[in-house]
């Protein structure tokens, strides 16, 4: 068994992970790690006692990151809102806190990444190209981060402003490949979410996939995540059982 050390801060226990589930009648039919790109937004919209949310969209497929003249192959990269970095305590080593995420076309790197790429050069603001087939986003560097710890399920080379996707996805609903997180108010119970959520869900359902089915979610307790059973669609792939240690 291995063992996950969650460092103690004033918001861990008030944050939760979004999951989707699928019920045909009373049968759970899909149990996901992922929701849709729509969720956060319209669950702070709609529900009381969500105090803040973020969206993270990974990629699953490596790209090709440019700098000048040098080219590499790239994977851990993904689309985060700014609130990432007001419901997480990842440090930022280079750049200001209160700037990272916020306009389109700008990234966040981490340590590693920084000594790769750029060697002795400071980054910020440098320009990293990023090349997926026929697409290409040019990005400012505007922050590197202290590494992500090695046991983390949060874990990512490459942070990219959410503003950078195109238009259609950031709010879509059929298309379930975002991780997304709730910093709930003190005291609400995530119980209250979960059972209002089907009846929310009705009216964004508004394409023929899936529509037979009752839509739910599930919120997990961000330090229970590595205890719970591998789900699919989890980042981690095939992993053990882990036991979680709180560090105050």
């Amino acid at each position: 068994m291995n063992t996950v050390l969650i460092k103690c801060t004033q918001k861990r226990d008030r944050i939760y992970r979004v999951e989707s589930r699928f019920y045909e009648g009373k049968q759970l039919t899909d149990d996901w790690a992922t929701s849709t790109f729509g969720y956060g937004s319209a669950m702070s919209r709609e529900m009381t006692g969500i105090e803040d949310f973020v969206r993270i969209g990974v990629q699953n497929m490596e790209q090709t990151v440019s700098y000048q003249e040098k080219h590499t192959r790239e994977n851990g990269i993904a689309y985060a809102e700014p609130s990432f970095f007001k419901i997480f305590d990842f440090k930022i080593q280079r750049g200001d806190i209160n700037d990272q995420l916020i306009r389109p076309n700008t990234v966040v790197i981490t340590q590693e990444v920084a000594r790769r790429i750029f060697k002795d050069e400071n980054p910020i603001g440098k320009i990293l190209i990023f090349a997926s087939g026929s697409n290409f986003n040019n990005c400012e560097v505007t922050g590197v981060l202290q590494d992500f710890p090695k046991n983390s399920h949060i874990r990512f080379n490459f942070l990219i402003s959410y503003k950078t996707l195109p238009e259609w996805m950031k709010e879509f609903w059929y298309l379930h490949e975002a991780y997304t997180y709730l910093l709930l108010a003190p005291g609400k119970n995530p119980k209250e979410i979960e059972d209002k959520f089907p009846a929310m869900s009705v009216k964004y359902k508004t394409m023929e996939a899936l529509k037979n089915k009752t839509w739910a979610v599930n919120l997990v307790p961000l330090q229970k995540i590595h205890l719970n059973p591998q789900k699919q669609y989890e980042r981690e792939g095939e992993r053990q059982r882990k036991s979680v240690i709180t560090s105050c």
